[in-house]
């Protein structure tokens, strides 16, 4: 295993080189078929945040994880528990109640907007039912720009500022579109699951939105632990 130090204004990015799986080629030439036995070398990424005091990784194993924690924290503190997992460090509960206003992204540096195009979650009334709302094709109206309407006692009552039912238990999983400033428009996906799990469509956004993450209330941020 081999590791590549990289420092950045806001973060340290650590790409480490380890031998992957072993795989099967086959070759041929005059004297005719043959098939190698090749080990592949694969990438992880390892990225620390110098204002939040935070790992991101970006593995293939999950087995890997608690290794590069102790990798991590020996290079940087001379410390091997300086990192410790937290399964239930990102939460959806943002989406729930009066929420309208955490897609206006006039305060964040870089990006230009965020959109809610997916959603999966238990409503309180129906105990173990999930539910999945989608956006009606790519360019139809995200679920962040509709206000959430229902009917109650034969009324219809606006909930202007809901992107979700009142009635919403526990969210489970989230698909934002967002435009960074600088990126001549081009749209890309962040999916979010409630746990410790975030997927971007491209890591170098990564720093950008997770900052918009953080500040919305999605990412819970404790640097407690951290060595000075």
């Amino acid at each position: 295993m081999r590791v590549h130090q990289y420092e950045f204004d806001d973060e340290i990015w650590f790409m480490i080189r380890h031998s992957g799986r072993y795989e099967y080629l086959q070759t041929a030439d005059e004297k005719g078929e043959n098939l190698q036995k090749l080990r592949l070398v694969k990438f992880d990424a390892v990225v620390y945040s110098k204002k939040y005091g935070f790992l991101k990784m970006n593995t293939e194993r999950k087995a890997e994880q608690g290794k590069y924690r102790i990798l991590i924290g020996r290079l940087l503190f001379g410390e091997a528990n300086v990192f410790v997992e937290d399964r239930h460090c990102v939460t959806l509960e943002p989406l729930k109640g009066e929420c309208a206003d955490i897609f206006n992204c006039g305060d964040m540096k870089g990006i230009r907007d965020v959109e809610l195009c997916e959603v999966r979650f238990m409503e309180l009334a129906s105990p173990g039912r999930i539910v999945v709302w989608k956006q009606d094709g790519r360019d139809g109206a995200a679920l962040s720009h509709a206000a959430y309407v229902q009917y109650e006692g034969g009324q219809r009552v606006a909930y202007e500022n809901h992107v979700l039912p009142p009635s919403t238990g526990h969210v489970m999983s989230a698909k934002f579109r967002y435009t960074l400033r600088n990126s001549q428009g081009r749209r890309e996906t962040l999916t979010v699951h409630a746990g410790n799990r975030l997927r971007y469509a491209r890591d170098s956004d990564a720093a950008k939105i997770s900052e918009w993450l953080i500040e919305r209330g999605f990412v819970r941020v404790e640097k407690s632990g951290i060595p000075s």
